[in-house]
């Protein structure tokens, strides 16, 4: 970004009025608190910036901003200002827009007249600083949602399924399982027998076969507890799946590394969103807004962030 961009973006916070010489005046307007019966949004005061090209005359801000920065004198200060400017026409004449930071966009049309593209949520008014844009949903919305939530509770009920299990069976099973545990544990060793000896009856089968010496091994203790429960008032054990919930994200950003999401982290604009946040999913850092588990409740928040925000192309991710 041209150095002289953050200088006007600077001088604007401080000032009303930043006149660029040969391009033209960028001036700041307070816009009151504004509330959307459509969307249930509240926006608090803030101030917008226009553009007026027929402003032309140095008033000296952005040499003042210059010596203070670079330390120099007004002279040398003039100069780097009209090389700046210079780099800032060139540009825009070699592309036909340049971004001016968190400003805006400055577009050159047909016939060489600029046009200026704002970004509204750029300069909070100081005594509403700290104010984000929210919404306050209606009663009619809260009682949708409250009756979808019910809904999904009779539905997961319903799929829950029951076990019925017996104590005497689980017992009888676990004394069996321990039986052929303990049988194949402890048992005998036969040796390899020649075939002469098979003629050799029964004793002589019995001289080749040996009994393994059992050495008492060390064994955890395992203790026992049973409860005698009636038949009557047998508990069935409950198992219920667990279900896969969607999350709705409202991505306002997408990246291919984590350190170009702390970049964009660190952006003036995203203190509107409390919640901000980053997920990543197949190799792509997005960072969202806000998530919701409900899908119009998501949408809704969406519209808002396009309407309100700078963040016209914001758009739902679903993840599980």
């Amino acid at each position: 970004m041209l150095r002289v961009i953050s200088h006007i973006e600077q001088l604007l916070h401080q000032h009303d009025c930043v006149i660029v010489p040969g391009i033209g005046g960028f001036m700041t307007q307070v816009v009151g608190t504004e509330w959307n019966a459509k969307l249930h949004v509240f926006s608090p005061e803030h101030k917008e910036v226009v553009f007026n090209a027929s402003l032309q005359h140095n008033d000296g801000l952005l040499v003042e901003s210059y010596m203070k920065e670079y330390e120099a004198d007004f002279k040398t200060a003039g100069k780097m200002v009209e090389e700046d400017i210079r780099k800032l026409t060139g540009f825009l004449e070699e592309h036909a827009f340049v971004q001016l930071g968190h400003i805006g966009k400055l577009v050159q049309a047909a016939g060489g007249q600029l046009l200026f593209e704002r970004i509204d949520s750029f300069l909070p008014h100081p005594e509403s600083l700290g104010l984000p844009v929210f919404q306050l949903k209606t009663v009619q919305q809260l009682q949708k949602e409250e009756e979808a939530l019910l809904i999904a509770r009779q539905k997961q009920e319903k799929e829950i399924i029951y076990i019925p299990v017996r104590r005497k069976l689980l017992r009888g099973i676990t004394a069996t399982a321990a039986a052929v545990a303990l049988f194949f544990l402890f048992s005998p060793q036969i040796k390899d027998v020649e075939r002469s000896t098979y003629s050799a009856g029964v004793s002589s089968w019995v001289t080749g076969f040996e009994y393994p010496s059992v050495v008492p091994a060390e064994t955890p203790e395992v203790v026992v507890v049973t409860e005698e429960i009636p038949v009557a008032e047998e508990k069935t054990e409950e198992v219920a799946p667990q279900p896969n919930r969607k999350m709705y994200h409202i991505v306002i950003g997408s990246f291919a590394t984590d350190r170009e999401a702390d970049t964009f982290f660190q952006k003036k604009d995203v203190s509107a969103f409390p919640r901000l946040n980053r997920i990543t999913r197949n190799e792509r850092v997005r960072v969202y807004a806000d998530r919701f588990d409900n899908r119009e409740e998501a949408e809704a928040y969406l519209e808002v962030v396009r309407q309100t925000t700078s963040y016209k192309d914001a758009w739902l991710f679903i993840s599980r």
